[in-house]
């Protein structure tokens, strides 16, 4: 937060500990025709911000980017995301940590759904599209592969599984959304991790 403020950014607090409702009250203290939105972990390269201001300016409502990932991340998780990936290329979905989206389809859409702890991105997405084009970058953003380093396999899978045997329910409460909301396990490829200078 320093940082920003340093840098000249306006910082917004909130009280409610939900990603939706975060998003939400940063587009409400803007002032900008267009929104990027960024998950703290994520490194956002120049030119995928060049090409989501383009294709703004060239009508899309909004849209985002492919990922990759930090550093190495685990053999499970590479085979996971690449059907992932595949599907989101496909329909045209995207991760959260960047979306992009005209102010005038952002109040459209009416915003992030803060009834959703997690999926809100593909929700949005849905909304999104609906206005207008949903334009996927050619470049990619650069995001944090720490959950996958520090949760294993099993945990990620179970996750996933709840999501979809009851995808209207489960992602409506924190309660059983660990992989999202529960206290931050340390990265085994952080400096301050322990065995590393």
């Amino acid at each position: 937060m320093r940082v920003a403020c340093d840098h000249g950014a306006s910082v917004v607090s909130i009280q409610a500990r939900q990603i939706a409702a975060a998003r939400n009250a940063a587009a409400r203290a803007s002032t900008g025709e267009v929104l990027i939105f960024v998950d703290a972990d994520t490194r956002v390269t120049p030119s995928a911000v060049e090409e989501a201001i383009d294709a703004m300016h060239r009508g899309a409502a909004g849209g985002g980017a492919m990922i990759t990932f930090d550093g190495p991340v685990p053999w499970w998780a590479s085979v996971m995301l690449a059907p992932l990936v595949i599907g989101f290329r496909l329909f045209k979905y995207t991760g959260g940590c960047f979306l992009f989206c005209t102010r005038r389809a952002f109040d459209a859409a009416g915003g992030w759904d803060e009834t959703l702890f997690a999926s809100e991105e593909i929700e949005m997405a849905r909304r999104l599209k609906k206005l207008g084009r949903f334009v996927i970058v050619k470049s990619t953003v650069i995001t944090s592969g720490r959950k996958l380093r520090t949760y294993t396999g099993g945990e990620v899978f179970r996750a996933f599984l709840r999501m979809g045997l009851s995808p209207r329910t489960a992602v409506k409460s924190r309660d059983k959304l660990g992989l999202w909301y529960d206290p931050r396990r340390e990265d085994p490829l952080s400096s301050d991790a322990p065995g590393r200078a």
